[in-house]
């Protein structure tokens, strides 16, 4: 019950916000504008459906927590402020485009806090490695989310599989704040989806897309202490399409000698549409094989088999996905 009604209350506030945020951002002209080569769509279209995700995933929460009275930790109330740096920054980058170097500094900055707040990888035992390894960690999977959010739900879609597979982990391991937490951001995802799968009427834009990906990597620093079956590598498992995407692209540019936080066509996604596929059955075949790494995950987390043995699996079919599609021409790749 407590799944189903996390998941239904983010998603019905969700199909209610996100109206409301695009017509704000019509009245407003906050607008994705199809202006430069890097833009893949055609139309202009609204920004601020990441606010409306945000506005309920906090909602949603809240009422969650008060419903069947959890015990608030204190680490949610800094996990809170660091989510309104990110929700600020990003909302600034949509509007005044802000330099690459501006916005890696703020997500460290919102890192830290979460750091000083409690949300912690304790992976090494060595305080100073671990700070770096949480901080790398959550900067490193807010980008992610940030790249993928190239295509008409993908981003959106990609986070609400992925956060749906989290929580069932989550919860499983007593974890029930994280696993609220993800479970809401699912089911806002899935309710934004209806207004952002192609044709997309509205786009998260960074604000959406840095928050996910940071509050994502902030629900799942906890899973990284459970080392009984090789369980850290869950998240990296499940996360798999975003740090595919971010490792993918990093090494294309560098070895186009071009540096990695530098704008390029050179998404798994773009290239599967210049292969021949559409954009939905594009989207359509990230989400299954997003699915694919979820259900592998629960497989191999219920029959308690060492997940390295899944880790590497993963990695090896990645690692020939991307040799296939690092083949692909992507000149001239566009999408409706």
């Amino acid at each position: 019950m407590f799944i189903v009604a996390s998941l239904l209350t983010s998603f019905l506030l969700s199909l209610l916000f996100t109206p409301i945020a695009k017509n704000i951002a019509l009245r407003f002209m906050i607008l994705d504008v199809s202006n430069t080569n890097l833009k893949t769509h055609k139309i202009n279209t609204p920004y601020l459906g990441g606010l409306s995700i945000f506005v309920s995933v906090l909602i949603a929460s809240t009422f969650i927590i008060f419903l069947y009275k959890i015990m608030i930790p204190f680490v949610v109330y800094g996990l809170l402020t660091s989510c309104f740096i990110i929700i600020a920054l990003g909302f600034t980058d949509d509007i005044y485009k802000l330099r690459p170097l501006t916005k890696i500094s703020f997500q460290i900055i919102a890192a830290s806090l979460a750091w000083t707040a409690g949300i912690r990888i304790t992976l090494t035992g060595l305080e100073q490695l671990d700070i770096i390894l949480t901080i790398t960690w959550i900067v490193s999977l807010s980008n992610a989310f940030n790249l993928i959010d190239i295509m008409d739900g993908l981003a959106s879609g990609v986070a609400a599989i992925s956060s749906f597979f989290l929580s069932l982990i989550c919860l499983e391991l007593g974890d029930i704040m994280n696993g609220l937490l993800l479970l809401s951001i699912a089911g806002a995802c899935f309710g934004f989806l209806k207004f952002n799968f192609n044709p997309a009427q509205i786009f998260m834009g960074d604000t959406g897309s840095l928050f996910l990906g940071f509050l994502i990597a902030c629900s799942t620093t906890q899973m990284f202490q459970y080392k009984e079956y090789s369980l850290e590598v869950l998240p990296v498992i499940i996360l798999g399409i975003p740090i595919f995407e971010t490792i993918f692209i990093s090494l294309l540019r560098i070895k186009s000698g071009i540096p990695p936080w530098k704008g390029t066509k050179d998404h798994f996604a773009l290239r599967l549409v210049k292969l021949g596929f559409s954009v939905k059955s594009t989207v359509i075949l990230t989400y299954l094989f997003c699915v694919f790494l979820g259900s592998i995950s629960l497989i191999f987390f219920y029959s308690r088999s060492p997940i390295l043995y899944c880790f590497f699996l993963i990695t090896v079919i990645l690692t020939l996905i991307g040799w296939i599609l690092s083949k692909v021409d992507i000149t001239d790749t566009q999408h409706s």
